[in-house]
């Protein structure tokens, strides 16, 4: 049978530099002065151990680097891991999590270039963090931890904050509540790890006191009109209670899974294996080392442990009976909850899914605050999102403008090379790069949105492209751009691969023609990402099918192309031939509602996916205006403050922000848009 990757949380370091109040791992230090050199000693067995748990390199592998603290190595460690363990496992995914008082601008840098994610330590404003987490010397680090912060937001890096909650946080809801508004941070809330060490300490909090924070703040939340905190920042700990209101979302918290066993592994630099990061060095949790025992053998071990772990916690009778009344407003006929508590840590959170469904479930639905939810999350899931290509008419002071409006939901410009016509694909696109100083213009828009921190993505997606040609676009990457990704077409990616084996490659829509009735790709790939556009829009199956192999999806909005067509080989002839053929078997309004996304279709989408499941969303916008650009941006991203038709009524012409084919332009006035409306939402009713 074939066997699935589990999560690897490797311990980076055996040492720290703070001190913190509810540390499970005080007692496990080792020298600092020697520790760069011991991991450099061992990295090749380091990578080794690691590459023992990726039983299937078709499928994703997650590697998580922890601690101590794991930024107490130093940079030329970093590199010379990540470039290893990169290079070893075929499709990786790697998280940081640290303290953030060592992370510098050149270690973000080098994590950066490996996609590295990265999650802060953090327990809240100034007193409380002090109170928790502090260094080894009793300077306090919450300054130093702030400052790392503004840094990461500076250099628009995507991130989120990880909050403990001991005694020392009883009574502190509203004082957590604003400072996650204030900062606007992307929090996760859990508890402090009940271990014998942190029990001596009795910093932990019981059962009753973790129950009252959570329900306080809650009330805080519901009771904050102004619905500026995104609610994922103080609930992750509910979702697990509610995938019955929303069966796509992330199920979060490792402490709320009957099944935290069995998903993760924690092994340390020797080869060690335990069930979890959390439980190192405690005997009862050890499942064997590497160097003695396979991964495979391991594995099955922490399922069994994860078996007997479940049935041990079935059969324990509760030790303590506690009454709570439901918090529902406006009910007359309160019922009393039972909530049964036993003492097992890791199945404390599991006892009480019937208090926080009960009352989580009831309140969302009776005051609606759920559609506030859904909508709050879809905002926050389109921040640094979207992408859209470089128009060399656009001015700089444009632009400049576009970055202030938009800075927070931009991740990357696209843009083909000034190397011919061979290069582009439409014939405004090569007007504008048939001009002398076209590659001046270039380089100095491509240079402002560098400063800004905004990806820079290579387009090379035009067919028939000599390979001397192809060759010369090699050289011109590496010796005069810098980018982020290449996008490019299956007859030249090899090529490609070749010359820049890291480089991120993104798969063009147009490798897609109309025969194929999904997505064209397979496990051997050599794209990171994959671009869904046309008829593959409302396609969630192939959507999650490509997440399932490890793959980026990047989401194509407004194609200036038919839904059907068997993509740009045949020029502007076949694109009218094929326009007026469907003329003939649809209206206007049911082909333009087939070949346009509009924004509140994105409110769909979000109803049947993630959408952190869509890396990006391309905006079609080459060789348009800034006007065009402005107000494109403008209706998908903030789509609830604008309707559709409010765009349509101040200019007929703006059906084309989502929609881009030119041939609809004699039938704007023609179509209804209440009609459109209408077969849009059929269209999804079948999804």
């Amino acid at each position: 049978m074939e066997r699935k990757n589990v999560t690897v949380i490797l311990r980076m370091a055996n040492a720290c530099n703070l001190s913190c109040s509810y540390c499970y791992d005080k007692d496990n230090r080792m020298d600092t002065n020697k520790i760069n050199e011991k991991f450099m000693e061992n990295i090749d067995k380091i990578v080794n151990y690691v590459k023992s748990f990726d039983f299937n390199d078709n499928r994703n592998f997650n590697l998580i680097l922890h601690g101590g603290e794991p930024l107490i190595l130093s940079d030329e460690v970093y590199i010379a891991f990540l470039e290893k363990i990169t290079n070893s496992i075929k499709k990786i995914t790697i998280s940081i999590q640290t303290n953030g008082t060592l992370l510098t601008q050149q270690k973000l840098k080098i994590l950066d270039k490996y996609g590295v994610h990265i999650g802060i330590s953090l327990d809240g404003s100034n007193e409380i963090q002090n109170k928790n987490r502090i260094f080894k010397n009793g300077k306090n680090s919450f300054n130093e931890v702030k400052k790392v912060i503004d840094m990461l937001n500076n250099n628009h890096s995507r991130f989120g904050i990880i909050m403990t909650l001991s005694k020392n946080n009883i009574n502190t809801e509203q004082e957590i509540y604003d400072f996650i508004r204030e900062n606007n941070l992307n929090c996760n809330i859990r508890p402090a790890f009940p271990t014998k060490k942190t029990e001596e300490n009795n910093i932990i909090m019981n059962s009753n006191e973790y129950i009252t924070f959570f329900k306080r703040l809650f009330d805080v939340w519901y009771n904050d009109n102004t619905n500026s905190i995104k609610l994922k920042q103080i609930t992750e700990v509910y979702e697990e209670f509610l995938k019955i209101l929303e069966p796509n979302m992330y199920r979060g918290t490792c402490e709320n899974s009957m099944n935290c066993f069995g998903n993760f592994v924690g092994l340390d630099t020797y080869g060690n294996v335990y069930t979890c990061n959390r439980t190192y060095n405690e005997k009862e949790f050890f499942l064997g080392n590497l160097n003695q025992i396979s991964a495979e053998e391991i594995i099955d071990k922490c399922k069994k442990f994860c078996l007997d772990r479940k049935k041990a916690s079935k059969n324990q009778n509760a030790k303590n009976v506690r009454y709570s009344n439901s918090v529902m407003e406006d009910v007359q006929q309160t019922r009393i909850i039972y909530i049964m508590i036993i003492q097992n840590p890791f199945y404390i959170i599991v006892k009480l899914k019937k208090l926080f469904f009960i009352i989580l479930r009831k309140r969302w639905i009776r005051r609606g605050k759920l559609l506030n939810t859904i909508k709050e999350r879809k905002k926050e899931s389109l921040k640094n999102k979207f992408s859209f290509g470089i128009s060399l008419d656009i001015s700089i002071d444009d632009y400049k403008k576009i970055i202030k409006k938009y800075k927070n939901y931009i991740n990357g410009v696209y843009f083909s090379l000034p190397l011919g016509n061979e290069f582009h694909t439409r014939q405004l696109v090569v007007r504008e790069y048939c001009k002398t100083d076209s590659e001046e213009k270039l380089f100095n828009i491509l240079r402002l949105f560098k400063e800004n921190n905004i990806k820079l993505e290579a387009v090379i997606n035009q067919y028939n492209i000599p390979n001397q040609k192809i060759l010369q676009a090699v050289e011109y990457i590496k010796t005069k751009l810098e980018v982020d990704s290449i996008c490019t077409l299956d007859e030249y990616v090899k090529t490609i691969k070749k010359y820049f084996p890291r480089q991120y490659l993104v798969s063009s829509f147009n490798n897609y023609d109309i025969e194929y009735k999904k997505i064209k790709y397979d496990e051997d790939t050599p794209y990171n990402e994959i671009v869904v556009g046309r008829k593959f829009l409302r396609n969630i199956k192939n959507i999650k099918e490509i997440r399932k192999l490890g793959l980026d999806v990047k989401f194509l909005l407004n194609n200036g192309c038919s839904f059907n067509c068997g993509t740009c080989r045949s020029g502007y002839e076949n694109c009218r031939k094929v326009f007026d053929l469907n003329m003939k078997k649809f209206t206007a309004e049911e082909l333009y509602a087939l070949q346009s996304f509009w924004p509140f279709e994105l409110n769909k989408l979000n109803e049947k996916i993630d959408l952190n499941d869509i890396k990006e969303f391309k905006i079609s916008n080459r060789p348009c205006t800034y006007e065009y650009l402005d107000n494109c941006l403008n209706s998908y991203i903030f789509y609830d403050e604008k309707k559709e038709i409010d765009f349509i009524r101040e200019d007929i012409n703006n059906y084309r922000l989502w929609g881009r084919l030119a041939h609809f332009n004699d039938y704007f006035s023609l179509m209804d848009i209440k009609k459109i409306e209408k077969i849009k939402n059929e269209l999804w009713d079948l999804v």
